[in-house]
């Protein structure tokens, strides 16, 4: 697959991103764009009683416009977090490593709707690419990592 960059304004968002919404297979949940509000800036996260502490990373909007809705399976599914206008990075260095990672490893991510009305995300990548944080596992080097 060959990829080229995009870079676009957030008021261009609706407008550029694939976004899910009536008459697609996705559920209603997955509908529009999501803003992974990474650094906590929202009012939400401002809150002192919001339970979740975050540590910033350079992805920043999601959505499911080329994912499919399986069924039998309650999974919308595939998500790759490497390219196509479904996944939003920062457009700046922090933003294209984190990118070019996830291009190297082919992250990809099934969000499947459980019985208690949640969603369990799982998550693929490639054995040889894999790490953990900064921590190789496969047979890659902190280098090649950050290319």
């Amino acid at each position: 697959q060959n990829f080229k960059k995009k870079a676009f304004l957030t008021a261009d968002v609706p407008q550029t991103m694939h976004l899910a919404g009536p008459g697609s297979s996705i559920p209603e949940g997955l509908w529009g764009v999501f803003w992974m509000d990474q650094y906590g800036v929202s009012s939400i996260a401002k809150d002192p009683s919001y339970p979740f502490k975050m540590i910033g990373s350079a992805e920043v909007l999601a959505s499911f416009g080329d994912a499919s809705y399986e069924s039998d399976t309650g999974c919308v599914t595939p998500v790759p977090c490497y390219g196509g206008l479904h996944w939003a990075f920062t457009n700046n260095d922090a933003g294209r490593t984190l990118i070019g990672m996830h291009l190297r490893q082919r992250n990809t991510l099934s969000f499947c709707f459980r019985k208690d009305g949640n969603i369990q995300i799982y998550q693929k990548m490639l054995d040889e690419e894999a790490s953990l944080g900064p921590v190789p596992v496969g047979g890659s080097t902190m280098a090649g990592m950050l290319g």
